[in-house]
């Protein structure tokens, strides 16, 4: 799926997002109510796989020429750095 595609952004890649987000939600929550951990350190790999189908639409080159700007723009204002699901269902102990 490339970033070059506004619908597969929306309807593809910020869906899944969102599932990836809930789901190392309840793991760590669940890591953390199992083994009474006191600090849990984490990252989301998927914002920087979510870059790699975006950051080559920036570049200048002819195989990306057919790239609309305005739409990756659009897309990626919804989806990269946008509030994600773990921050709500993520239980600060």
């Amino acid at each position: 799926m490339g970033g070059e595609n506004p619908e597969l952004i929306e309807h593809a890649f910020i869906p899944a997002w969102e599932i990836y987000c809930q789901w190392q939600a309840r793991a760590l929550n669940h890591l953390i109510a199992e083994n009474q951990y006191d600090l849990v350190f984490s990252h989301l790999h998927n914002v920087d796989c979510g870059g790699h189908q975006l950051w080559h639409c920036a570049k200048n080159q002819p195989e990306w020429a057919h790239t609309d700007e305005n739409n990756i723009r659009a897309s990626s204002k919804n989806s990269i750095g946008r509030r994600t699901a773990i921050w709500d269902s993520f239980s600060i102990i």
